[in-house]
């Protein structure tokens, strides 16, 4: 029986996209030292034995290593104020590794298979759907988990805090677990309803829902997710008269959805949560809902906690410049026992390292917009809306977008590029 080498091809593609995106470490090495890294020093290798015989370094690419780069300035900085040094900060190196390693895995898509925007959207839905397949069955086969857990270095003693959550919340490999698995869930909302915009199908809307449903077992962050791409879902392309239209009868289908979920939750979910309130993985799920049944009020132990978490820094030394602590001192709890994301770069590295942070970002995104030539407004809005929900987790918890921009980042330098190249010579 003869093997389709293109099959074979695609999983190993998958394969390396699933280690890209989860980030698994493993038991024989440092936790810091993760899938990533490896795989950006294979992209490194690759980038400098083969694209640079082709051309020379572009101007995107030297600045957006230039201002991850830049990150060690305020790190550094806050290492010598304070004469602590917090490993998180060794982030700007690994970033770069992170940026390579989206390159490979672009390099390799490309080399596989013919590659368009829409591809590549779909393949990061993909693999967040891989992700989630993964985590579900580590929920059912016990001892895949285990093998998994032990794989990554983790415990798997009734004393272990992520082994004994993983008995009633959905767990995955690497970061796919808790606050980040929910993030990444968010995300893929948002990229599936960039097809429902176009074309509200059966298949998308499936898969909309496997996501959602898969996300709150993973983390109510998903939640957030949800609001945001219906809001994205409404949000017309132009003003033009068929656009307003539809946005009309977006708004009349979303207002429709909503009244399906009250009543679906009144007739039928309401009942069964009350009476299973025992089970552990529907009380987490779905913490909201059934403390709105019982008290009227739309919370969570997660959300009274979250206001706990807005502490603010005491003196002007730290406002500018940090505590150089990402976590305690004891490298597992979060410093000053805050878990929101603007408040911990804050207290790391002071405005100072927030400011440089973010337009780092914002580089990246207007780089990575300005690559892109045709449906620019459907692109754009894209890309807008995946910053306005990171933007927004990160009043949650520590939330970087930047793993995602990156494909994008590397499909429309080397393929679109190439593309426009080849139409320009008249190939």
């Amino acid at each position: 029986m003869r093997v389709d080498l293109t099959i074979l091809k695609k999983i190993f593609l998958y394969i390396i996209s699933v280690l890209y995106l989860s980030d698994m470490p493993f038991f024989f090495l440092p936790f810091i030292v993760r899938t990533r890294f490896f795989l950006g020093i294979i992209g490194i290798l690759i980038f400098f034995l083969y694209y640079l015989r082709h051309l020379k370094i572009k101007e995107e690419i030297f600045y957006n290593i230039l201002w991850l780069l830049a990150l060690l300035f305020p790190f550094i900085i806050t290492i010598i104020i304070n004469n602590n040094v917090d490993s998180w900060g060794f982030r700007a190196v690994l970033n770069v590794f992170v940026f390579f390693a989206a390159f490979l895995v672009v390099y390799l898509y490309e080399k596989i298979d013919t590659i368009d925007f829409e591809k590549i959207v779909k393949f990061i839905v993909n693999v967040v759907l891989i992700n989630i397949i993964i985590a579900i069955i580590m929920f059912l086969i016990e001892p895949f988990k285990q093998f998994i857990f032990r794989l990554q270095g983790q415990g798997i003693g009734a004393e272990d805090a992520i082994y004994y959550v993983s008995s009633f919340r959905l767990v995955g490999v690497g970061n796919f677990f808790f606050y980040q698995a929910g993030v990444f869930c968010a995300w893929g909302l948002i990229l599936v309803t960039y097809f429902l915009k176009r074309k509200t199908s059966l298949r998308w809307l499936l898969i909309y829902l496997i996501i959602l449903i898969s996300g709150i077992f993973f983390a109510r962050t998903t939640f957030i997710g949800f609001l945001t791409s219906l809001l994205y879902y409404i949000y017309p392309d132009n003003m033009s008269k068929k656009e307003i239209v539809a946005f009309v009868k977006k708004i009349i289908s979303v207002c429709f959805f909503f009244l399906l979920l009250i009543f679906c939750f009144n007739v039928f979910l309401k009942d069964i949560l009350l009476e299973n309130n025992d089970v552990k993985m529907l009380t987490q799920a779905f913490e909201l809902f059934i403390n709105y049944s019982q008290s009227g009020k739309l919370e969570s132990d997660s959300t009274n906690h979250l206001s706990e978490m807005y502490i603010y820094p005491d003196n002007l030394k730290t406002w500018i410049l940090g505590d150089g602590r990402f976590t305690a001192e004891d490298g597992i709890h979060y410093y000053k026992g805050t878990d929101v994301g603007y408040l911990r770069i804050l207290f790391f590295m002071g405005i100072f390292g927030l400011l440089v942070m973010y337009f780092q970002k914002i580089y990246l995104l207007y780089t990575t917009i300005k690559l892109k030539n045709y449906k620019l407004l459907q692109y754009k809005h894209l890309i807008y809306f995946l910053f306005l929900l990171t933007l927004i987790l990160n009043f949650k918890g520590f939330t970087d977008l930047d793993i995602i921009i990156f494909i994008f980042f590397w499909y429309l330098l080397l393929v679109e590029n190439k593309k426009k190249n080849l139409i320009i010579e008249g190939r």
